[in-house]
């Protein structure tokens, strides 16, 4: 029928009856690569969990900022004990390898292939510059490595509309 609303469609009433699940959805959509038939499959499975695991799961998501810290060093996220990364001796400290977002240390590190030292810039680089384009999250933005003391480094990025990343073996100045 001309006029009638789709019920499926993202700008209509709410599907479900309580906004505690439309809320829930929308909070699961915010997640990378979560779109709205995953978050609801989600928000539903949820639904059927005992008491107890909504809790230590919502009590995960509350303590979440407390309880993960940031290597001051690399920026890779490390526990009470230090970094893993940067406290391991079988690692070469003269090659490192330059990434944006701490979330593509785990990637690499499944490789198995790399053994050297990372730095976490927290942001895209402008390749005209060399600069982060993006808050940089750490304190070891603005030069915490310097660079003449590596004997190799490594720059894994995507290119982009902006501009292509650095060349490998390149630093910034």
């Amino acid at each position: 029928m001309p006029g009638k609303s789709n019920p499926w469609n993202d700008r209509c009433m709410p599907i479900h009856p309580d906004n505690a699940i439309d809320e829930l959805i929308a909070h699961l959509r915010r997640l990378p690569g979560v779109g709205r038939r995953s978050a609801e499959r989600h928000a539903h499975a949820m639904l059927e969990w005992d008491e107890e695991t909504l809790k230590a799961l919502g009590d995960c998501i509350s303590h979440l900022r407390e309880r993960v810290a940031f290597c001051p060093v690399c920026g890779a996220i490390q526990d009470d004990a230090g970094c893993r990364l940067c406290n391991d001796p079988r690692r070469d400290q003269e090659i490192i390898c330059v990434v944006e977002h701490f979330s593509q240390i785990p990637v690499i590190e499944k490789s198995g292939c790399y053994k050297g030292a990372y730095h976490v810039l927290g942001g895209r680089l402008q390749p005209s510059t060399a600069r982060v384009r993006t808050h940089c999250a750490g304190p070891n933005c603005g030069g915490g490595w310097n660079m003449a003391g590596f004997r190799r480094s490594s720059w894994p990025s995507v290119p982009t509309s902006k501009g292509r990343p650095p060349p490998p073996g390149s630093a910034p100045n």
